[in-house]
C-alpha cells in the first residue's frame, strides 16, 4: 500500500488546501489509460482523503499529454502501480482490489470535491504569476480560467470559469486565499463536452 490513510494520518499533512506535503515518490509517474490506450496520465500531486467517501484514501491528481486533468482514488491507483492485485485483500480499505473490468472500478474521474482541489491549485498558480507581474497577489474580477477535465472514463469536458471577487465578503479582507471559499470566488460560465480525440 502507498499509505494507510486511517492509521498513518501524520503522513497526510497538507501544504495548501488538501494538497499533501508528502509525495510518496509518486509525482511524475506515468499511468496508462484503461479506456484510451494512447492516453497517458502523469501524477502531478497527491491530495488528502475526502472523509466519508466510500473509497477513502488519498487521491492523485493526474494530467494527460493533452492537458486534461483528472483524479484517481488510492485503491485503483495502487492497482495500476502494481501494488494491489485484483481479488487480493486491500487492508486499509477492508475489501478486495478490483481491476478495470469490475463494475466497482472507478479509475480516472472527478467529482465536485476533486474539481475544488483542482481549481484551488490553478488559483494558487495564477496568483503566483499575478504577484510576479504586478507585485500584488490580488486577482482582478472577471479573470477567466479555462480547463480541460476528465470527468469519468470516456467523458471529457472543457470548462470556462470567471473570478467573481477576490475578497472575503464578510470581513472585506483581500486577497481571499481561503480554500473553503474557492468555489464561491469562481463561477462556471460554460461547460461543454470536449472528447479527448478532438483536443
Amino acid at each position: 500500500m502507498i499509505v494507510h490513510p486511517f492509521l498513518a494520518r501524520e503522513r497526510l499533512q497538507v501544504c495548501g488546501g488538501r494538497l499533501l506535503v508528502e509525495t510518496f515518490n509518486l509525482v511524475g509517474i506515468v499511468l496508462g489509460d484503461v479506456i484510451e490506450p494512447q492516453r497517458e496520465w502523469t501524477i502531478d500531486g497527491l491530495y488528502s482523503p475526502i472523509w466519508g467517501r466510500a473509497l477513502g484514501g488519498i487521491r492523485a491528481r493526474v494530467r494527460d499529454q493533452k492537458g486534461f486533468v483528472s483524479f484517481i482514488n488510492q485503491r485503483d491507483l495502487e492497482f495500476l502501480l502494481g501494488i494491489g492485485t485484483a481479488g487480493k485483500w486491500c487492508s486499509w480499505l477492508g475489501e478486495d482490489y478490483v481491476d478495470p473490468t469490475d463494475r466497482r472500478w472507478v479509475g480516472f474521474c472527478t467529482d465536485e470535491e476533486d474539481l475544488k482541489d483542482d481549481l484551488y491549485a490553478r488559483e494558487l498558480d495564477v496568483r503566483f504569476h499575478q504577484e510576479e507581474l504586478t507585485g500584488s497577489p490580488v486577482l482582478p474580477e472577471g479573470l477567466e480560467i479555462d480547463r480541460l477535465l476528465g470527468i469519468n472514463g470516456g467523458t471529457d469536458v472543457k470548462e470556462l470559469l470567471t473570478l467573481r471577487l477576490d475578497y472575503d465578503p464578510l470581513t472585506g479582507e483581500y486577497p481571499d486565499r481561503r480554500f473553503t471559499a474557492v468555489d464561491t470566488r469562481w463561477a462556471r460560465i460554460e461547460r461543454e463536452k470536449f472528447p479527448w480525440h478532438r483536443a
